[in-house]
């Protein structure tokens, strides 16, 4: 009898112990899984913060290269002593300004931190448009004009040598996201730690000790009030509508995480998605409308699948997704697995320029890696187009009789200072090369010639 007792107390031991055991064992599974839950949350994380650390030092660094730019042409200009020489810098000069604003914009920071640097850039982008309408009129600069571009140079430099120093501590182990304290975005002064807020935030108390800019026209608010025709009469959107578009038309989305609103020239949502392949998109849309501004999404991985021709049909499918617009590729570049490709709309044989959208396809598959489409919002408006003055022949006339003509078309295309101008646009080649003609169709002025330069790193790039 004692012993089935101690047989009975052995066998209850002995369940207890495997229970014991089968709860550990379920237990530790448990705990595997949250750990790898955890690691692939982590990892995820960390891949979008990788994302938008990449879009925001990105943005600096382009503004730290374009005050260079801004400085070494000022520089150029003041001694220039030629009227062809000046409009040529001067036109460089007020892109580099653009640039620069727009840089400024993408940053992580309030505007109240840049206002003075930013209306400096701004207005000396405009006074030095202002020259080059004076030399187009047939004018030239005064004795006035060229101590105006020295005090000019004397503060650029000073603004570019504050950048530059804050350029070398970005560099130096810095990443700007880590550094966010979105309750003190307001102002770099009251937060230490955020570098770039701060840096940026000392070089614009030093631009208030810069007197008012010598030019205050009509043409003053150019540079940082840009006009986005495409979203006139748009309602606004909330970031959860933005949510909602992009699982709509990026159906491919398994994950979405809203980063918070950008303010610039166009506010803007931003977000990173996940795509069922892993795929990292990081995407803006315009509060005004929730339209795609930019989209950026990493490079193909696999062997390309898809010939130019696909590449191009693939890519005005995603600009009928995105913003319901029929688009023709205009360009194209091949870069191994990857195209990138121009588009632009095309009304009764005429090319839109101004309404270009740059869109980067996956060769393997069709995917959408990358969108850019401030020239389309900018500018996309129903217009109505005057014919030309002159005939195609007429054209062709003025041409290089060096050139071998293979195609004509008509071509809306984009001037300095926002115009826009009818053209004929040859197709035309002189030994290996391939030249671009645009003949202006009213008054038969030799609009641009741009070079098409085949390099085998690179595919077809324009010039």
């Amino acid at each position: 009898m004692n012993y089935n007792r101690e047989k009975t107390q052995t066998q209850a031991i002995e369940k207890r112990i495997d229970g014991a055991i089968s709860l550990i064992l379920i237990l530790a599974l448990i705990a595997l899984g949250l750990v790898a839950a955890l690691v692939n949350l982590w990892t995820r994380n960390d891949t979008n913060e990788k994302a938008l650390e990449n879009t925001y030092e990105k943005s600096f660094f382009n503004v730290s290269n374009s005050m260079n730019e801004l400085e070494t042409k000022l520089n150029k200009l003041k001694v220039s002593n030629s009227d062809s020489q000046r409009m040529v810098l001067a036109n460089d000069l007020w892109r580099t300004a653009a640039t620069i604003e727009d840089n400024l914009a993408q940053l992580p920071i309030d505007n109240y931190a840049i206002a003075n640097t930013s209306k400096f850039v701004n207005q000396m982008g405009d006074y030095i448009y202002s020259l080059n309408r004076k030399l187009q009129k047939g004018g030239t600069y005064s004795e006035e004009d060229i101590q105006k571009l020295d005090s000019l140079s004397e503060r650029c430099a000073k603004l570019n040598q504050g950048i530059q120093k804050l350029s070398q501590k970005i560099i130096s182990d810095y990443r700007i996201i880590d550094n966010i304290n979105l309750s003190k975005l307001r102002s770099g002064k009251q937060d230490p730690k955020n570098l770039l807020g701060a840096g940026l935030y000392e070089i614009n108390q030093e631009s208030t000790d810069y007197p008012e800019m010598i030019y205050d026209g009509p043409f003053s608010d150019a540079l940082s009030k840009k006009e986005y025709k495409a979203l006139a009469g748009l309602k606004e959107i909330s970031y959860k509508q933005g949510i909602d578009y992009i699982l709509k038309t990026l159906k491919d989305t398994v994950d979405i995480k809203y980063q918070g609103k950008a303010s610039g020239d166009l506010t803007a949502y931003e977000y990173t998605t996940t795509a069922k392949d892993g795929l990292t998109r990081y995407i803006q849309l315009s509060v005004q409308g929730g339209l795609p501004i930019s989209i950026s999404g990493g490079n193909a991985e696999g062997k390309p699948q898809l010939d130019e021709e696909q590449a191009i049909a693939s890519a005005k499918e995603w600009a009928k997704k995105l913003v319901n617009q029929d688009m023709e590729g205009v360009w194209i570049s091949v870069m191994g697995d990857t195209a990138f490709i121009n588009l632009a709309p095309v009304v009764n044989d005429i090319v839109y320029y101004p309404d270009l959208i740059k869109v980067k396809i996956s060769l393997t598959d069709g995917n959408l890696l990358g969108w850019e489409a401030n020239s389309y919002l900018q500018n996309h408006i129903s217009r109505e187009i005057t014919m030309p003055s002159i005939t195609q022949d007429q054209a062709l006339k003025k041409v290089s009789p060096r050139l071998s003509v293979h195609s004509i078309r008509l071509a809306l295309i984009p001037k300095d200072w926002g115009e826009e101008v009818l053209t004929y646009e040859f197709y035309a080649s002189y030994g290996d090369n391939l030249y671009i003609v645009y003949i202006n169709a009213e008054s038969g002025y030799e609009e641009n010639i741009l070079m098409v330069l085949n390099t085998p790193d690179r595919g077809r790039m324009l010039i």
